[in-house]
């Protein structure tokens, strides 16, 4: 598929055939988000050992270097969602 050539590793093809959204409501969309957000952050409180390693956007890395990406890729989302919606994304 060639509008998918900027796709460098499977992750990313995950991500980019998960952009569905278009027809979601914002109220949805925030839903979901907060949803995942909030399985993740469950996820990671139970976390023993962040040296595991892990298919990550960027390749194999531990967990460590994974949650100081993914803290960035959420309050960028988030800024995303408040645009999205007209800047009232309260929480």
């Amino acid at each position: 598929m060639e509008e998918l050539g900027h796709v460098e590793n499977p992750q990313g093809l995950d991500n980019e055939i998960g952009i569905s959204r278009r027809s979601k409501s914002p109220r949805d969309i925030l839903r979901e988000f907060m949803t995942v957000t909030g399985l993740r952050i469950d996820y990671l409180k139970n976390e023993k050992d962040f040296s595991v390693k892990a298919e990550s956007p960027v390749g194999m890395a531990s967990l460590t270097d994974q949650v100081s990406i993914r803290i960035l890729d959420c309050w960028v989302h988030h800024q995303d969602i408040k645009m999205a919606i007209g800047g009232k994304c309260d929480f």
